[in-house]
């Protein structure tokens, strides 16, 4: 079983500017809790008990603190008799094994995984590799994390989170080509190529990877490998798809749920608004219901 997953969350955020000028974009609320911490907490559902993030320098004091005890707080908290929150808080710093790992340099995302490489165990022979802007709500189905850790179970090779999207849109991400055999409503499709950000007319499908990823041993071995690329920059799904061209199974499994990028404005309000629904629906309803008139 996969125990481990590495959390990149080096970006500076620039797309929400000023708001990320002080506070890492992973630690902005979606209504009652960071977005950070609702990817831990997808991650810890899905069995993973250690997790390590990949901060930039300016930005590990925050994310770290988040993850770790404040006793001046906690002792603050249970003198007020503030149990709920006191349990809250503590659940934050206890709900995995926490490491922290820092990119001193942008130089993709691939680095920031190799970053990481010094804290897994011997005995980590694939990871779940989660990046911080994605989230994804599945319902009552299993969550992106469980759904890969199955095909993981079943195939025994790396596998990609992948979602449709108009095939105008595909341009501003990587594409998995899923081979003739895809039809749509497939749930688990083989990957027979990537491609990164092609033109609509040139790409494979329509199906986008959205950040998250079981990686195996023979892929993080090739990233170590790897040269830099675009923008001097090592990019991460190369390492997967050298691996794959190498004659070795490539999976995905494809979305059946909603995603959010918390990465931009309209995204980020998106989430706070559909994750405020589940628990206060009628207050939701009756703010947004003006607007949705105009």
């Amino acid at each position: 079983m996969i125990r481990t997953a590495i959390v990149p969350v080096a970006g500076m955020g620039t797309r929400l500017l000023p708001a990320t000028k002080a506070v890492p974009k992973e630690l902005l609320h979606v209504f009652d809790m960071p977005v950070l911490e609702r990817i831990v907490e997808e991650l810890v559902t899905a069995g993973i008990e250690k997790i390590i993030f990949v901060t930039h320098p300016g930005r590990k004091g925050a994310i770290e603190a988040h993850f770790t005890p404040d006793p001046f707080l906690e002792q603050q908290l249970a003198a007020k008799g503030k149990q709920q929150l006191l349990e809250k808080v503590q659940r934050t710093h206890t709900m995995a094994e926490y490491h922290f790992a820092v990119q001193e340099e942008p130089l993709g995302s691939g680095h920031a995984v190799l970053q990481a490489l010094p804290f897994l165990d011997n005995n980590d022979e694939a990871v779940v590799v989660c990046f911080g802007d994605d989230l994804v709500d599945t319902g009552s189905a299993p969550n992106a994390v469980e759904q890969l850790l199955r095909i993981y179970e079943d195939y025994g090779c790396p596998s990609y989170y992948v979602m449709s999207v108009p095939r105008e849109d595909v341009s501003a991400y990587g594409v998995i080509d899923p081979g003739p055999g895809y039809t749509e409503g497939d749930a688990v499709v083989p990957v027979c190529g990537f491609s990164e950000k092609p033109t609509p007319a040139a790409a494979p499908s329509n199906l986008i990877s959205i950040g998250k990823y079981v990686v195996t041993r023979p892929v993080l071995d090739l990233l170590e490998s790897q040269e830099q690329g675009a923008g001097n920059e090592i990019n991460f799904p190369e390492a997967i798809e050298r691996h794959r061209q190498a004659g070795n199974p490539v999976m995905a499994a494809v979305m059946d749920g909603q995603r959010f990028d918390t990465g931009t404005h309209l995204g980020l309000l998106h989430a706070v608004v559909h994750y405020a629904h589940q628990q206060h629906p009628d207050a939701v309803a009756a703010i947004v219901r003006p607007y949705g008139e105009a």
